[in-house]
């Protein structure tokens, strides 16, 4: 019964997400757009004078990662709601994990997939066995789940705001400045590098780069913040059942 309503929720995720919507937006939204947007970054940090350019497209790769897989979520669930399905949801059930696993499922499918293409065309550019994309390969599942976490958040959020983006587009316009995936945090102004590494995501994406002996600690604690947003996340859910129980929800 749980695994017939996982399917059934599987493919209506696939059909709420404007991602999977048919073959050419899937190929133009998860494998063209991320390769341009490394090539840029590239070409940037190129005339910046930034070390490794290996490196730099690698955190743009796992950057890409998260954004993908949050927006898949968000976008997912957001249509949803407009269509009234995820009030339906909240009315019979508390949290259905039949519902939210598939979401997850399909965002962080979205990302690695992203992800993956990206790397396999940034092997035709640089050395193919370099330590830094055998990690970002190795790191690539982390940072989707990561995304998911960040997407539960945005996409709970999103029907308490009069505008459901906004979360999610704050965030996808912060985390290139705050991760540092364009120039090092260690470049920055002091106040701003100390301010920033407390930030989501800095751990995960400079871990491509970090000791051996740093990076337990490194994803450690980005497993700490996603655990923070589902937590969040939870929160919103349940103002958002309240809202629908009063008759007070809105559709996005």
């Amino acid at each position: 019964m749980w695994f017939s309503r996982f399917l059934s929720a599987l493919l209506l995720s696939r059909t709420s997400s404007h991602y999977w919507a048919t073959g050419r937006t899937l190929c133009v939204s998860l494998i063209a757009a991320p390769l341009l947007e490394i090539i840029a970054s590239v070409f940037l940090g190129k005339a910046l004078g930034a070390p490794l350019l290996d490196a730099v497209a690698c955190r743009f790769i796992l950057l890409g990662t998260v954004i993908i897989s949050a927006s898949t979520f968000t976008l997912s669930v957001v249509t949803d709601n407009t269509n009234g399905i995820l009030p339906q949801v909240l009315t019979y059930r508390r949290f259905d994990t039949a519902y939210w696993c598939p979401h997850s499922t399909l965002s962080a499918f979205s990302g690695v997939l992203s992800g993956l293409v990206s790397i396999g065309a940034l092997m035709l550019c640089f050395t193919p066995f370099s330590p830094i994309m055998t990690r970002a390969c190795l790191l690539l599942p982390c940072t989707a789940v990561a995304g998911c976490a960040l997407g539960f958040l945005c996409a709970t959020c999103a029907p308490l705001t009069q505008d459901p983006f906004l979360l999610l587009n704050t965030f996808i316009a912060m985390l290139p400045l705050s991760t540092g995936a364009l120039v090092p945090l260690h470049s920055y102004p002091a106040p701003l590098s100390a301010l920033f590494m407390y930030f989501p995501f800095w751990h995960l994406i400079s871990s491509i780069e970090a000791p051996q002996s740093d990076l337990f600690s490194y994803i450690f604690f980005e497993v700490v913040v996603s655990l923070v947003n589902c937590v969040l996340a939870l929160f919103a859910l349940y103002a958002l059942r309240q809202r629908i129980r009063q008759g007070s929800h809105k559709k996005a």
